[in-house]
């Protein structure tokens, strides 16, 4: 799942054309599933 995850972004972030602020709205969804992810283990 990380995995498909970072292979996205990489993708994605290679196509800077027109979805930066999809890459903007992807990043701080994934940061916050992680947080999640954080104190849930935590």
């Amino acid at each position: 799942m990380e995995l498909k995850i970072v292979g996205l972004l990489s993708t994605l972030s290679r196509k800077r054309t027109n979805s930066r602020p999809f890459l903007v709205i992807l990043r701080l969804y994934l940061v916050k599933m992680l947080v999640q992810k954080m104190v849930v283990f935590g």
